[in-house]
């Protein structure tokens, strides 16, 4: 008798226990709740083109820590890496890349935090080639007989597995 009675407080102390911690656990999350804290979502890539209209216009200052980052070479790595099929893009792929030549990254444009750590810009693609494979439309207001200009969003964040930053996702922008 003395055996079992033992094993049944154990047991239900740590039945009392759980539901302690889990009542704790849940006035927590009820206090969070109602002080305005969300939890930030994954962010989930689309395939269609991101419309304008949908995107604030407001000028954001861009942060401190991100104007000494060398943001060219980010996503200059990021398309190098989808070129060298090292990486996969459903919005870019290695043919494309490989088709547009000596291209050049031009006005690298802070537009927002997504999140912490994650930050929007938008970046002009210069073209040479006239003949190349793009994703989307060119930037009509930019292109000339010369060369294309693709206009793109690039969500950059700061990733502590790489200790820098990488290219999260790429937003095609029709305009």
């Amino acid at each position: 008798m003395k055996r079992a009675k033992r094993y049944n407080i154990i047991i239900y102390t740590s039945l009392l226990l759980a539901i302690i911690l889990l009542a704790l656990g849940g006035r927590d999350y009820l206090k969070d709740k109602n002080n305005g804290s969300t939890t930030q979502e994954e962010i989930v890539e689309t395939e269609e083109p991101v419309e304008k209209e949908e995107r604030k216009e407001e000028k954001v200052e861009e942060p401190e820590e991100l104007k000494e980052v060398d943001k060219l070479s980010v996503i200059k790595k990021y398309l190098d890496s989808v070129q060298d099929q090292i990486k996969k893009d459903k919005k870019i792929t290695a043919k494309m890349i490989s088709s547009w030549g000596d291209y050049t990254i031009d006005d690298i444009e802070f537009q927002r935090e997504i999140t912490t750590k994650y930050y929007e810009y938008k970046v002009n693609i210069i073209i040479p080639n006239l003949d190349a494979k793009y994703p989307g439309k060119k930037n009509e207001k930019l292109s000339t007989k010369e060369y294309i200009v693709l206009t793109m969003y690039f969500d950059i964040a700061d990733s502590e597995r790489v200790n820098g930053f990488i290219v999260k996702n790429i937003d095609l922008i029709e305009e």
